[in-house]
């Protein structure tokens, strides 16, 4: 892993940050505020944050509710004279207002984001503060797009969620696949994302807060169709321009498959990625009317031997549908470790845990957390005209790092973050907006980055 930052970086940083503040945005005390920082994704995220940002002379501040919990945090982090701390929560807006018109950007840490996000999001897209949160609850992420988009084109605030391990190294991994087909001449068709996950000899155990997001989203079906109808009238959903024909039943579908490209069972990843993926998809060709489509799917590997497997599928059917009613829903987050066989906890993985659980490159000793991306398309007009039922271009690459829960989620979210504060002047998306990462950081220096902190490294054929 490399250092945060290189001399050569630090100074191209720093040229950034001043030029940034010379336009007239640099009148606010801090340049990124860290809110929810006593967590336990956000004490991570504060560490991270402080690491990178003090080369670059960026200003940074912790928030909380709490004052005492932020003295501590901030104590325990060494961090009591080197950055700011602000007090601030989500049942007194005054204090939110406050908060993002006091920073240029807010990396939003208090979830389940479906409970306490939207007053942040409002507060950042009336005052033209840039947003970032962990969110992997697609049922807000797309509330969010459809209540404030106009407001923050308006104020000039980009807002973004998904933005760490959900769903940074398959939205950004399938876009770099797909350019780089169209950069080789070829026609993209489709590309599939596989998820591997081995925990090491410690196992491995998530945190509460990641389970009662996802038991929350689960119960939002009914609503988060509704306003997937809302996006399409707004013209925020758009049709796919994609070359070559559809299935009869899309692969994703499928409820288990059994792939050669891979080994093992695989079935439906039921997180955040599939459905950012698309939004993504759909963003990028409302800003580029030639942007040609592709069709996506992701698939998570379910853990070796019949009854891993048969427990696996069974303790997420009970998941589902418990999630379904107010008192089975009341069981699941009282009851988390007896409802997952010890997954997730109000206790959070332990140290051994995220140090011993990776995603990472197949010839390591070590267990393995990786991610393999595979994409097909026609080679040329004439291959799609002669046999458009028998793509015949493939392109594959991977995507690897640590723990994906905390190690990764809070690395990328700093590294993204910092991308952000730096170059926001050169990426491609410039205007305010809701947007998914890919949309904004495709085309930047983020998937080097990554690749350089092993956060999310991504295979060599894609950064060429």
């Amino acid at each position: 892993m490399t250092s945060p930052s290189s001399p050569e970086r630090t100074e191209a940083v720093q040229s950034a940050v001043r030029d940034r503040r010379h336009r007239g945005v640099g009148d606010r005390d801090f340049d990124v505020v860290v809110f929810g920082c006593t967590g336990f994704v956000g004490k991570l995220v504060l560490e991270k944050m402080y690491r990178y940002a003090k080369p670059a002379g960026l200003r940074v501040a912790a928030a909380g509710r709490d004052e005492d919990k932020v003295k501590q945090v901030l104590e325990l982090l060494d961090l009591e004279s080197k950055v700011g701390y602000i007090i601030a929560g989500i049942y007194d807006m005054d204090s939110v207002t406050a908060m993002v018109k006091n920073t240029r950007l807010v990396l939003n840490c208090v979830g389940p984001y479906a409970l306490y996000g939207e007053p942040v999001v409002a507060a950042c897209a009336e005052q033209g503060t840039d947003y970032m949160d962990l969110s992997g609850e697609v049922h807000f992420i797309e509330k969010m797009q459809l209540k404030y988009t106009e407001k923050a084109r308006k104020s000039g605030a980009m807002i973004m969620s998904a933005c760490a391990w959900d769903s940074v190294p398959e939205d950004l991994g399938f876009q770099l696949v797909r350019d780089k087909m169209v950069k080789q001449g070829m026609i993209p068709y489709s590309i599939d994302g596989f998820v591997d996950v081995l925990p090491g000899p410690f196992g491995y155990r998530a945190n509460f807060g990641t389970y009662e997001s996802a038991v929350l989203a689960m119960s939002s079906f009914k609503q988060f169709i509704k306003i997937r109808k809302a996006l399409r009238s707004k013209g925020l959903a758009p049709k796919l321009n994609r070359r070559g024909p559809s299935p009869v039943v899309p692969r994703k579908y499928l409820p288990v498959l059994f792939d050669s490209r891979v080994s093992g069972v695989y079935i439906p990843f039921l997180g955040t990625d599939p459905h950012v993926i698309k939004r993504s998809q759909q963003m990028l060709s409302l800003s580029d009317p030639e942007y040609i489509g592709v069709r996506s799917a992701c698939y998570f590997k379910l853990p070796n031997g019949i009854l891993p497997k048969l427990g696996y599928l069974f303790y997420g059917l009970l998941v589902f549908l418990f999630s379904l009613f107010e008192v089975g829903r009341k069981l699941l987050l009282n009851f988390p470790e007896s409802f997952t066989h010890g997954m997730f906890s109000h206790r959070g993985p332990s140290k051994d845990q995220m140090d011993t659980t990776e995603y990472c490159d197949t010839a390591s000793p070590n267990p393995l957390y990786k991610i393999d991306l595979f994409g097909r398309g026609y080679s040329d007009e004439k291959a799609l005209e002669a046999n458009p039922n028998k793509p015949d271009a493939e392109v594959r690459a991977t995507v690897t790092g640590p723990d994906p829960g905390y190690n990764a989620t809070s690395g990328i979210f700093t590294t993204l973050a910092m991308v952000l504060l730096t170059e926001r002047e050169s990426l491609g998306t410039k205007k305010g907006g809701v947007y998914t990462p890919a949309a904004v950081f495709r085309g930047s220096t983020a998937a080097k980055r990554l690749t350089e902190e092993g956060y999310a490294a991504f295979s060599a054929n894609l950064l060429e």
